[in-house]
């Protein structure tokens, strides 16, 4: 399971660079997805196994960690020891959601530059920290929409099974008109929001690609046309070009101070 997790992540995300560090005003060639699939499979299949390989390390200790505890009744005989087993289990629970999150952040960087676990790893991090509160800002956000999105899907699946049952289109009878369907339609429902969460964590894994390669661009003196229109700035040839008019001037009036100043000396 963890090793696949980091494999989609690491296409998904390889499909978002090719998109976003393509050259400006440049046609996109090829199928991002079969492209990032096919370089997965040739170089960077190692990278997904130990990441995999991470996770499930953490995760596996927090279960033996569980297993210990409930195997040490002596623990329940202590003075707050259930206390100290729970802060223990919640303690680690958390190391496992933030080792998920670096993890998959980190295949996301790895599959966009090609580069190593750990150099990826950095990099993530390095990104996610300098931009701590864009990344809660568009975090709380984008989990808020998909959360929504998960029970529309839900609610649209679970009422066209109940018009189907209730309406019959096609005069199949079930013999369910004359009571509820509850069964089956809790059946519908858990399987459409399994099948919508499924489909909501790509697109979650979109949002991480974008916002890695919008801050890593967001730093260079040329930002990508991309990264324009997720800063919201105008596109218009005559404002880049005034932008670009002040930033020579503020180079020249620093220049011309530093000349200024040795000058004095």
């Amino acid at each position: 399971y963890c090793f696949t997790t980091s494999c989609m992540a690491m296409v998904v995300g390889g499909a978002v660079g090719l998109w976003f560090w393509r050259e400006p005003d440049a046609p996109l060639r090829g199928c991002p997805v079969c492209r990032s699939f096919a370089r997965l499979l040739l170089y960077q299949l190692g990278t997904a196994a130990l990441g995999g390989l991470v996770v499930a390390l953490v995760w596996f200790t927090r279960l033996l960690v569980q297993f210990l505890l409930k195997r040490l009744r002596v623990l329940s005989r202590v003075p707050l020891g259930g206390v100290l087993g729970c802060l223990l289990d919640c303690c680690l629970k958390c190391v496992e959601r933030f080792v998920k999150f670096i993890n998959r952040n980190t295949v996301i960087v790895a599959a966009i530059h090609g580069e190593t676990y750990c150099y990826s790893t950095r990099t993530a991090f390095k990104l996610l920290l300098s931009n701590v509160l864009r990344v809660a800002a568009v975090s709380t956000t984008s989990l808020m929409l998909l959360f929504l999105g998960k029970l529309f899907v839900v609610a649209s699946a679970t009422a066209a099974a109940w018009a189907w049952i209730r309406f019959d289109p096609l005069g199949q009878s079930f013999n369910l008109k004359s009571s509820t369907p509850v069964a089956t339609l809790i059946v519908v429902a858990v399987l459409s929001w399994v099948i919508a969460r499924l489909f909501m964590n790509v697109y979650w894994v979109v949002i991480e690609a974008m916002l890695l390669c919008f801050f890593e661009d967001s730093e260079n003196e040329a930002p990508l046309a991309a990264t324009k229109r997720i800063e919201n700035r105008m596109l218009d040839k005559k404002i880049l070009e005034d932008d670009k008019d002040q930033r020579h001037k503020r180079g020249d009036w620093r220049r011309n101070r530093g000349d200024g100043e040795r000058r004095a000396v």
